[in-house]
């Protein structure tokens, strides 16, 4: 018996790995097949690979079990050729609290003169002089975005690879890492006009500086680094109503990605002002006449009139005239609420040629504490139907004024 629960488990817990490796294959396959690359599928023994070119950057996406800094389990390492051309040789790191240690052993830590950069990056190369050449703008934005955007980075002069904990199994996240990644290395390799564009930012000219990144980003594939360094500067300069534009715009090759929503909650308020409220129609003032006898036409009985008067008349501000038959103040009404007004009974027209007592039909209108009128006073008045009562044929108008 002991045996048949123990195999019945053991199924159990095989059918669910199982699952799991179908779905992440599934999800690395789907990540492939938009971005080209080529997918090798995983087994329960072998994780997934994706692998290829891109804009002549050769990619590679695989599950390590040994790389994981800090704890245990699989990492996924995403690797490109950066395609710098770098002759010197160079390794790059995140500035830590520890970092002057590596000097007191012979490592090295260059200053290029960018306190922004320099408090952020090591730069471990002996040959300062070429290195000082490649750190151009361009180049320091890039790796100082690489730096914020992973945790786990390897960069140097032979090519830049990342690590993410975990087996991913979000194709979505595999999109975006890839496509980030991408971009990162084309700044590497292609930066003179991102250089031009990013001195004029170092120089106060922000309006300038974002013009200039707008028309590198008018490429029919923009790159995604350069799109939010417009982004940035637009916000800078004060257009936070473009830098949404730019900041939507990117997401269709960084589906779910960290910095992307941290800008599009920053960007939150200037979203809303990029969709206003839809604007009500304008609607043709409505004629008391008219409203009379459309309600109450001798086609219409009963629910008719109150089905018809919700969907053409209810809310709706009028400006009537007609001749008061009764009126009276009130602490309290059930009709128009608890606050103190006058109650206001005005004869308001008739339904057909006859002026017959039945086929009169009153305005009840709920008018200001203190209004004083008498009994055949000719009045117009403004307000908002709220209701009608279709067996008196009364309209009742809240929060009217004498006009």
């Amino acid at each position: 018996m002991g045996l048949i629960f123990i195999l019945f488990f053991a199924g159990v817990a095989l059918t669910v790995v199982q699952s799991a490796h179908r779905s992440a294959n599934a999800a690395w396959r789907a990540a492939g097949e938009h971005l080209q690359l080529h997918h090798t599928p995983g087994s329960m023994f072998n994780a997934p690979q994706l692998s290829g070119t891109i804009r002549g950057i050769a990619i590679r996406v695989e599950v390590d079990n040994r790389r994981q800094r800090g704890g245990s389990g699989p990492t996924t390492v995403y690797s490109a050729d950066h395609r710098a051309q770098m002759t010197p040789r160079v390794t790059f790191r995140r500035q830590h609290s520890a970092s002057f240690l590596r000097q007191i052993v012979g490592g090295h830590d260059m200053v290029v003169g960018d306190p922004r950069f320099d408090d952020s990056i090591v730069v471990d190369s002996q040959d300062g002089s070429a290195i000082a050449a490649y750190l151009t703008p361009a180049r320091r934005a890039a790796i100082l975005s690489i730096f914020s955007t992973w945790r786990d980075v390897d960069l140097n002069d032979r090519g830049l690879s990342v690590a993410i904990p975990g087996r991913v199994k979000n194709a979505a996240e595999i999109v975006s890492t890839v496509n980030r990644l991408v971009d990162s290395c084309r700044v590497l390799a292609e930066h003179e006009s991102l250089d031009a564009a990013l001195a004029h930012r170092d120089d106060g000219e922000l309006h300038v500086a974002a013009a200039a990144l707008h028309e590198l980003n008018a490429d029919p594939d923009p790159n995604v680094v350069t799109q939010i360094l417009e982004a940035e500067t637009l916000v800078a300069s004060g257009e936070s109503v473009r830098a949404v534009e730019i900041i939507n715009s990117v997401t269709h090759r960084l589906p779910e990605d960290a910095e992307v929503d941290r800008w599009r909650d920053l960007l939150a308020p200037a979203d809303a002002a990029t969709t206003p409220p839809e604007t009500p129609p304008i609607l043709p003032a409505l004629d008391q006449q008219s409203v009379i006898d459309d309600l109450f036409a001798d086609s219409r009985y009963g629910v008719q009139i109150d089905a018809r008067f919700t969907e053409a008349f209810d809310g709706r501000e009028i400006t009537w005239s007609g001749e008061v038959e009764n009126s009276r103040p009130y602490r309290s009404d059930a009709d128009f609420g608890t606050e103190p007004g006058t109650k206001t009974m005005v004869d308001i027209g008739a339904v057909g040629s006859s002026r017959l007592m039945s086929n009169q039909v009153k305005a009840v209108i709920d008018l200001p504490d203190g209004t004083t009128l008498a009994r055949g006073d000719q009045v117009t008045f403004r307000g908002t139907l709220l209701h009608v009562d279709r067996f008196t044929r009364r309209f009742y108008v809240r929060d009217a004024v004498m006009v």
